[in-house]
């Protein structure tokens, strides 16, 4: 797969459930990130939820996909070069968007 699909559900004005689908990137960093957050790992899709005020949990979960691929590092999914890049770039996004948002 080519691509990890990113969807915002909106639970209430402080809270947002998010599901990252399809090609989620693996490796021991976002595995430590889903049991220090809450997440859930099902199959191919990773769910979570994000509070107001807690936007940076989004940047830490974007660092530990972005380390994947960190120059010297080795990894055994090629789309991983392109994919965990584009998620993270993704995440860091929506942790701005949510922040604005919630601070409008």
């Amino acid at each position: 797969m080519w691509f990890c699909a990113i969807f915002v559900d909106v639970l209430s004005e402080t809270e947002v459930s998010v599901r990252l689908t399809g090609d989620v990137p693996a490796a021991p960093s976002v595995s430590t990130w889903i049991k220090s957050n809450g997440g859930s790992l099902a199959g191919k899709a990773l769910t979570f939820s994000i509070e107001k005020g807690e936007e940076s949990a989004l940047l830490s979960l974007a660092a530990a996909i972005e380390a994947i691929v960190a120059p010297g590092k080795r990894y055994s999914v090629a789309s991983y070069k392109y994919m965990c890049p584009r998620t993270a770039k993704s995440l860091r996004k929506l942790a701005s968007e949510l922040h604005g948002a919630w601070d409008a």
